[in-house]
């Protein structure tokens, strides 16, 4: 209950709950009723699990907390921590050192470009902190911010990237996240098919529109797309990773790349997953210099000096 209350989650009661389903998953499935099943279930955490057991119970739930796809721990924190936030006072507690460094974790991950602002909203906000609580909701989506620990899962805070590496999500993925304003300096270009293109969406803001990528105006669209580019940090390509397209979009991107090249674009990164790759991309974009997915020998490659 203190780490839901604290991180704000109610992601390890969840996985203790399946580490527990599993350690009487013997008992459990003699069970011929539904009511007889509910009741067992009901009094697992209750005194059915021997004490002697509880580390390893404790152990397979950091197991399988550590073995959940990333997409999908994150899509269960966002629903959970709707409902583990119900769980605090109903008025806003704590100090004003306490409250800067929790609205500082929360702008450092959503919005970095407020976190000099922090202490003017304190001030500004000063004796009516509730209020700011529900604007951080309104424009985050973020719950009860001054009054938790803003959670984030390691996965998607990790900032040691090797070269050369992508950040890889599967093409179906389905996932929740906080809003937050993209950074001005990334651009993507959208080289998914029609059907993957209409499973997610990008912000206006990180999103160009070429021409019909993946046709044999690719290269006209990318060229469409270079008034706007000029001047960007960091170029993303998004692809869907799927197998079946895999020969087709890696020729679509070595084309951007050539292209790109012969441009001088600094940086290019290739995010094959779709929309929530470019929107995990734009988290890490503070700590990422460049990254590069294709092959050894290719025209678009960086040149070695370039890579880090």
């Amino acid at each position: 209950m203190d780490r839901m209350v604290v991180e704000g989650s109610a992601i390890p009661a969840v996985f203790l709950l399946l580490a527990l389903l599993r350690f009487h998953e013997s008992d459990l499935m003699q069970i011929q009723d539904a009511e007889s099943l509910q009741t067992a279930i009901l009094s697992l955490p209750w005194g059915s699990t021997p004490d002697s057991a509880i580390p390893a119970v404790l152990r397979t739930a950091e197991t399988l907390s550590d073995e959940t796809p990333a997409s999908v721990f994150f899509a269960a924190y966002g629903a959970l921590s709707l409902v583990s936030a119900g769980l605090l006072p109903r008025g806003v507690r704590g100090s004003p050192a306490l409250w800067r460094s929790r609205l500082a974790a929360m702008y450092r991950l959503l919005n970095p470009a407020k976190l000099e602002r922090v202490d003017a909203l304190l001030a500004q906000w000063a004796g009516n902190e509730a209020a700011l609580e529900a604007a951080c909701r309104r424009n985050y989506g973020v719950e009860r911010a001054l009054s938790r620990d803003f959670y984030v899962p390691p996965a998607h805070s990790q900032t040691n990237l090797f070269s050369p590496a992508v950040l890889m999500v599967a093409p179906g993925d389905v996932v929740a996240g906080a809003r937050r304003s993209i950074p001005a300096g990334i651009v993507c270009l959208d080289l998914r098919g029609e059907s993957s293109r209409a499973s997610g969406s990008l912000p206006e803001a990180l999103h160009v529109e070429g021409k019909l990528w993946g046709s044999d105006l690719m290269l006209e669209g990318v060229l469409r797309c270079l008034e706007q580019i000029r001047g960007k940090k960091t170029v993303v390509l998004l692809t869907s990773g799927k197998p079946d397209r895999h020969d087709d979009e890696d020729e679509d991107v070595n084309r951007c790349l050539r292209v790109l090249r012969r441009e001088a674009i600094p940086r290019v990164c290739r995010l094959a997953g779709g929309f929530f790759a470019a929107h995990e991309f734009a988290r890490r974009c503070g700590h990422v210099d460049w990254l590069v997915d294709h092959a050894e020998g290719c025209e678009g490659r960086a040149p070695a000096g370039n890579r880090g």
